[in-house]
């Protein structure tokens, strides 16, 4: 008989331990809640499902898929009312497994000469209780080689590479890698390790020492050569080049700045004999200007290409957009999506777009539209009960098409409508104001398609504006009905035919037809007052 009020949401949600397979959760107490019911899911924002339910603020998750991120909400609930709170905030966390041990750095000193050849390998163990004891790698476990030239500050180095599983030595698996370093110098390396697919890393302790001493090779590549724009859209520019004359020409790093000669910061490499970079972290509307280097297999670095400018911005085409229509198409034929002034698709219309007549039978519309836009449409005569169908007079499915640049900036698309919705009467006798003897006074009308079977036959014969008896028969092959008057047409008058309303197979004729005759001897003229 009161009004009752859920209780308030939960405050302070938060994961607190991540385990092997389990994750644990508090939150802040809610005043009046007898319970709690946790809700989780592996995608940010929704997709919740109950993952059980608390008397307490907390909550152990448990069975869950190690590396696998969960999210978390939770609801205050009224057991005496069923009423529920709405969610909390939303916690994250991720179950994993936990390292004991690391070591056995192998070996603690390498001499390199600097080449695209690696170092020798370098080996390192870990040690996960229940995990690493049984034979082959273990699921989750990453390692990773890296080297810099900060002692003691391996978070700051900036190279590392994938390591892969080597063997199992003990209850250890051990792991194995190499380094590439491209400068001569002194350098120190380690291993990292992550339960979390590379949300977190430990460290190993100590590090490894490694000399890079210079390769006979000082000699650089020249640089490469004709740096052009191969293309451009909003979200992309591509260059491609020509490569050095040089045998030994190991990559290519593509360097990009906002200001024309200076500030020009690396972006990407690509190996050798690859020609070509696509930048994808471009911004649209921005002004880029580019130039590429060589390296050769021992890291000599050319001088600077050519530099080139860009601008990622929408790529227009003209688009010619032809259609082949049936003999009878009466009327407008219209292309179903509105162009918009911004060079966009506009809603779906029945009467969006309409088309210029070029022929007896093709319809053309023209429209500029951005690159790789896919434009979906059909084809009707200004309604949907005039859209088009397929040959057997079934619905079609959706058209389209993808909006290509091609290499000039124009498209032209040719297509062909089989049929129209409605039934359109596409011939009749006799021609319309035609003067025939009794004996050829024979009137039928032939149809687009087929009427189907249990149809009403329309038409109406009237002469004078009087309805003239007689009975419509219909031969299904031809799609043609023929009127036989019940008594001889008479002499000397004018007859009107007009059909409209016809059914087939649901859809209704659209479009009247009406057409005169005259009936009366061959050479006979009707007398026109003066």
């Amino acid at each position: 008989s009161g009004i009752l009020t859920p209780p308030a949401p939960p405050t302070n949600l938060d994961v607190t331990a991540e385990g092997n397979t389990t994750l644990d959760l508090t939150w802040d107490a809610v005043t009046g809640a007898d319970e709690y019911v946790i809700y989780r899911s592996t995608l940010s924002g929704g997709g919740y499902v109950e993952a059980g339910t608390s008397a307490t603020p907390a909550f152990t998750d448990t069975g869950l898929t190690n590396a696998q991120t969960y999210y978390y909400v939770v609801r205050a609930r009224v057991t005496s009312t069923g009423l529920i709170s709405p969610d909390s905030n939303e916690a994250s966390g991720m179950p994993h497994l936990i390292i004991n041990w690391m070591g056995n750095l192998f070996p603690t000193t390498l001499t390199h000469t600097i080449s695209t050849t690696p170092t020798d390998s370098v080996y390192a163990q870990v040690y996960i209780p229940g995990a690493t004891d049984p034979a082959g790698p273990t699921a989750t476990l990453r390692a990773q080689l890296g080297f810099g030239v900060d002692a003691g500050t391996p978070e700051l180095w900036a190279t590392w590479t994938e390591a892969a599983f080597n063997v199992n030595v003990g209850n250890n698996d051990e792991f194995m890698g190499s380094m590439i370093p491209e400068a001569v110098g002194t350098y120190y390396y380690t291993y990292r390790f992550s339960t979390t697919n590379g949300r977190d890393w430990e460290y190993l302790t100590p590090q490894g020492t490694l000399t890079v001493n210079a390769s006979s090779d000082i000699t650089a590549p020249a640089a490469p050569i004709d740096l052009h724009l191969a293309d451009f859209g909003r979200a992309f520019i591509e260059l491609a080049w020509t490569a050095p004359a040089d045998s030994d020409v190991y990559a290519y790093d593509i360097y990009r700045s906002t200001t024309s000669g200076s500030g020009f910061v690396k972006i990407g490499r690509v190996l050798h004999p690859i020609t070509e970079f696509t930048d994808d972290t471009v911004v649209t509307g921005t002004t880029y200007f580019y130039h590429v280097v060589a390296l050769d297999t021992s890291f000599n670095i050319s001088t600077p290409s050519n530099e080139v400018e860009a601008l990622p911005t929408a790529k227009l085409v003209d688009v010619t957009l032809n259609v082949t229509v049936p003999a009878v198409s009466p009327g407008t034929v219209y292309f179903t999506r509105a162009i918009l002034p911004n060079n966009t698709l506009g809603d779906w219309s029945p009467s969006a777009t309409a088309m210029t007549a070029s022929a007896a039978t093709l319809r053309t519309t023209t429209f500029t539209l951005e690159d790789g836009v896919k434009v979906e449409f059909k084809f009707t005569r200004g309604s949907w009960e005039t859209v088009e169908k397929d040959a057997a007079g079934a619905e079609i499915a959706n058209r389209s098409f993808n909006v290509d640049y091609g290499t000039d900036g124009t498209q032209t698309v040719n297509l062909t409508v089989e049929s129209w919705r409605d039934p359109l009467v596409v011939a009749f006798t006799p021609p319309d104001g035609s003067i025939l003897s009794p004996q050829d006074a024979l009137i039928t009308f032939t149809w687009s398609k087929d009427l189907l079977s249990g149809a009403v036959l329309a038409g109406e014969v009237t002469s004078g504006g009087v309805p003239v008896a007689g009975t419509l028969s219909y031969d299904s092959p031809t799609r043609t009905v023929t009127f036989a008057p019940d008594e001889p047409l008479p002499f000397t008058h004018m007859y009107t035919v007009t059909v409209s309303g016809q059914a087939a197979g649901g859809d209704i004729q659209q479009v009247p037809t009406t057409w005169s005759f005259w009936v009366g001897y061959r050479y006979w003229f009707p007398v026109i007052n003066r």
